[in-house]
């Protein structure tokens, strides 16, 4: 199914004044009821989550490298792996306007995110470029979730994971307000992105390129998708 048409790209339009509102508020009150998240954010040092080792486990490199895609104002990844840093690159395709917000909330990011929409990456970076490529809360929210992933699988290394957390059915519980467009579920274990205008099957769409691992967390409604690009013999 293709996702991308002009009309998908208007509504995502109309939806960013409402999305840098959002942020505009979260940053002005420090996160507010949401501080410890904020706290996480600035922390420089801070350690990866623990759910996000197993599909770092096996990294040899002094220096992870990863990408969070759609990373807001302030990446939400951890800094650190077991004493190695990560050299994270964030990109959103608010970018600019979140440096506006930053900058009126007076805060210096540890990272900052530049400017790139998911649907361009291939266009900025090279394939098999990361040992992770992330992207939290975000890609729901783009004009083509479906054409991100896809260019997200071929940046990240061979043998390595893209890793996506999202709500379950944001578009549905959002009412399909701002730029909440998308549903991402699963249907008999497989991860499935839908709206009123289709829907495709990533787990049959990317079978050749990756083994995908996905888990519901039912008390937050929260999808965890582990994404394995396959080794390709040399």
């Amino acid at each position: 199914m293709p996702m991308e048409d002009a009309n998908t790209k208007a509504i995502w339009r109309a939806g960013i004044g409402h999305e840098v509102e959002f942020w505009r508020t979260w940053l002005s009150g420090r996160g507010g009821e949401f501080a410890e998240d904020f706290a996480n954010r600035m922390n420089p040092t801070l350690p990866v989550a623990r759910h996000l080792h197993r599909v770092l486990h096996g990294v040899e490199a002094p220096e992870i490298r990863a990408l969070d895609v759609g990373a807001g104002p302030l990446t939400a990844l951890g800094k650190r792996y077991r004493r190695r840093p990560l050299r994270i690159t964030a990109v959103d395709p608010l970018a600019d306007l979140y440096d506006e917000l930053l900058r009126e909330a007076g805060i210096e990011p540890p990272v900052h995110t530049t400017w790139c929409q998911g649907e361009l990456l291939r266009e900025r970076f090279q394939p098999e470029s990361f040992h992770l490529v992330y992207s939290q809360n975000a890609l729901d929210h783009s004009y083509d979730p479906v054409a991100i992933i896809e260019q997200m699988v071929a940046l990240a290394l061979p043998g390595h994971y893209v890793v996506l957390e999202h709500r379950r059915n944001e578009g549905e519980n959002e009412r399909y307000r701002g730029l909440h467009q998308w549903n991402f579920d699963l249907d008999r274990g497989d991860f499935v992105i839908w709206n009123a205008q289709g829907r495709t099957n990533m787990t049959e769409r990317l079978a050749s390129q990756a083994t995908i691992r996905c888990r519901y967390i039912p008390r937050a409604q929260w999808l965890n998708i582990q994404i394995r690009v396959r080794a390709i013999p040399r």
